[in-house]
Order: C-alpha cells, then sequence, then structure tokens
C-alpha cells in the first residue's frame, strides 16, 4: 500500500507542477522535482525511483553517506541516473565530504563554507551545482544570507571557473637576486613583485635592460609599503604601485606622476582586519579615501589590496575586499598570496602575488 502511495504521491506532485507551469505559461521540463528521502531508508526511496524520480534531497551530509552510495551503484548516477541534492545546511569541515557526494548544495551562505568549498572543488576537480541559501525573512534562528547582502555575496562566491588571462600572477621576488630572477623569466613569467623601493632600484634596472619593459618587457609591481619620500624613485621604476594607503602618499604620487609623465597602476591599500601594527586604510574610511584621491588629487585608483591577518580565515576579507571595490567601481582586486591565492580567484582577484611557491623559502633574515 505504501509503495503504490509514494508512486501515487510522485505522481500527484509532477501533476501539480504541470499545472503551476501552465498557469505561468512555462513549459514543466523546466521544473526540477527534488524528492526530499530525509529520514527514509532505502526501502522506501526505491519505489519512488521505480516510479521514474531521479532527483532527491537530503539534509544531512552523514546520513547520505550511509544510504546513497549503495543505492547509486545499483542505479547509476550523474547522466541518465541517480542525482543528489544537499538542501539542508552544511558545516565547513563536512565540505570534502559533501562536494565528493552531492550534485548539487542548495545551503551556501557564508564566506567561510564558500572557501572551503572552492577549495575542495579546486583539490577533487568535481563541480556540484551550488545555491546561495537567502534569509528572506532575517530571521535569526536560520541560516542564509540577509537580502541586503545577497548581492555581495552572490559575486564573491562566484565559481572560480575564470579565464585565467582574467588574472595577473605576480611573481614576488624579493630578498631574491638575478640568479633566482632570470630562471623565471626563461619560464615566461614577466610580472614581478618587490617590497622595498631600495632594493628594486639595485637588481631591476639590469634586468630591465636586458629583457626589455613595458608593452611584451618585464613588468614590475611595488607591492610593499611606500614613504612618501620614496614616490619620486617608485613613479620612475614601477609599473603599479600596490600600497597607496594614506593622503600624503597619494599627494606625493600625484607631485611625481605630473613630473615625470609616468602613470603607474594604483593600488589602495586596505586594512580590512583594522590591525594596528599593518598599513591601510581602515574598511570604514575607504569611501572617503578613494574619493579624496580623485578630487584632492586628481589620481586614478585603478585597485584595491588587501593582506588578510594571518590567524584568520581569508575568504570574509576578500570579500570585503571585493564589496569595497564595486560600490566604488573600482576593478582591480591584489589579493591573495602562495597559500590563499586559489581562494582569492574565487572572490575575484585580477592580480595574486604570489613569492614562496615559485622562489622558496626565504632566508629567516628577511
Amino acid at each position: 500500500m505504501e509503495t503504490m502511495n509514494r508512486a501515487e504521491g510522485i505522481a500527484a506532485v509532477r501533476e501539480q507542477i504541470a499545472a503551476a507551469c501552465r498557469d505561468a505559461g512555462r513549459d514543466p521540463a523546466t521544473v526540477t522535482l527534488v524528492a526530499v528521502s530525509k529520514t527514509f531508508g532505502a526501502e522506501a526511496i526505491e519505489p519512488v525511483i521505480a516510479a521514474g524520480q531521479h532527483v532527491f534531497g537530503e539534509n544531512r551530509v552523514q546520513e547520505a553517506k550511509a544510504k546513497w552510495p549503495p543505492l547509486m551503484a545499483r542505479h547509476g548516477a550523474r547522466e541518465g541516473g541517480l542525482e543528489l541534492h544537499l538542501v539542508g545546511p552544511l558545516q565547513s569541515n563536512k565540505a570534502k565530504e559533501a562536494v565528493a557526494l552531492f550534485d548539487a548544495i542548495h545551503s551556501v551562505d557564508r564566506p567561510s563554507l564558500a572557501e572551503a568549498l572552492a577549495k575542495e572543488i579546486a583539490k577533487q576537480g568535481r563541480r556540484p551545482v551550488l545555491f546561495a541559501e537567502i534569509n528572506t525573512g532575517a530571521e535569526p534562528q536560520k541560516a542564509g544570507v540577509l537580502p541586503q547582502d545577497a548581492d555581495g555575496f552572490l559575486v564573491a562566491c562566484r565559481d572560480a571557473g575564470r579565464d585565467p588571462a582574467t588574472v595577473t600572477l605576480v611573481a614576488v621576488s624579493k630578498t631574491f637576486g638575478a640568479d633566482s630572477i632570470e630562471p623565471v623569466i626563461a619560464a615566461g613569467q614577466r610580472v614581478f613583485g618587490e617590497n622595498r623601493v631600495q632594493e628594486a632600484k639595485a637588481k631591476w634596472p639590469p634586468l630591465i635592460a636586458h629583457h626589455g619593459g613595458g608593452d611584451g618587457g618585464l613588468e614590475l609591481h611595488l607591492v610593499g609599503p611606500l614613504q612618501s619620500n620614496k614616490a619620486k624613485e617608485a613613479v620612475a621604476l614601477f609599473d603599479a604601485i600596490h600600497s597607496v594607503d594614506r593622503a600624503s602618499l597619494a599627494e606625493a604620487l600625484a607631485k611625481e606622476i605630473a613630473k615625470q609623465g609616468r602613470r603607474p597602476v594604483l593600488f589602495a591599500e586596505i586594512n580590512t582586519g583594522a590591525e594596528p601594527q599593518k598599513a591601510g586604510v581602515l574598511p570604514h574610511d575607504a569611501d572617503g579615501f578613494l574619493a579624496a584621491c580623485s578630487d584632492r588629487f586628481g589620481l586614478t585608483i585603478s585597485g584595491l589590496m588587501c593582506i588578510p591577518p594571518a590567524d584568520e580565515a581569508p575568504a570574509p576579507h576578500f570579500a570585503l575586499t571585493a564589496k569595497i571595490a564595486r560600490r566604488n567601481g573600482v576593478k582591480l582586486l591584489s589579493m591573495g598570496m602562495s597559500a590563499d591565492f586559489q581562494t582569492a580567484i574565487a572572490f575575484g582577484a585580477t592580480h595574486v602575488r604570489v613569492g614562496t611557491a615559485i622562489f622558496g623559502t626565504r632566508s629567516s633574515g628577511h
């Protein structure tokens, strides 16, 4: 009797979907029925499969792991077989299992989970369909992104399946000499980053003279802090400066750009963690600072840069930087280093600053 009821239940729901689609002027084929089988065992699921249902939903990773692999082995999975959706909340520490098992995840609701999923997707090469959960009622007891935060969250959580040409790899060569840099140039790398003006002045002019600069040649970025009294040398040497963080520096750069006629690409540095030991504009001051750079000093700030706190997950800091950029119409994002650049790309980075993964570990004195 229960078997018949379940078959009849599937048929009834499909009829209701078809009727609703007719009323809405839609093709029923554009609506997927997800049969939520949470708490029911294989013996209850088998009749529903026999009735032609192939898409199922589960609330918990552990429950799904226990019952679905044998069903998938018997009935097949993916194209033409069973399809499994996670429709309940997901803990970040279950991201690995969720990516391995589910074809769709309906409950992406916070940056830490987005970061964990991005890492597992990159590792496993599986790409479940991802849905962001929106807490439309702003109910404190429920998970989900608040409606007013939804646009920014959705952009930040874009799948990292981007055209590699949209991401510039900045090979950070600080503390390494020309003998270490030459093999990297020979391997085809053209964009390099340095932390200090004096160090860059000592080693890069001969390299640029040898390999060429500008279009098609080497490109040099300053990725470390810049003193205002070094603005003249920085404008003369660097093609991009990632650390514009105060009015006095903006003023000094504007003067040198006007004098020299060189226009390095400028990034404002955002201190997303409000760390007192770090440079950077505080997030709540960012809009005013960017406006001042344009209105007071005539500077074009093309990008934002951030360095997340070492003891915190980087994803929320990347998301915050991207949010500030969007509302100010800034297109470039310098985010991510050797340990977290994949996450940064998932959050929209256009420039990733990678040193250790290319040049190896620096000496302890640096």
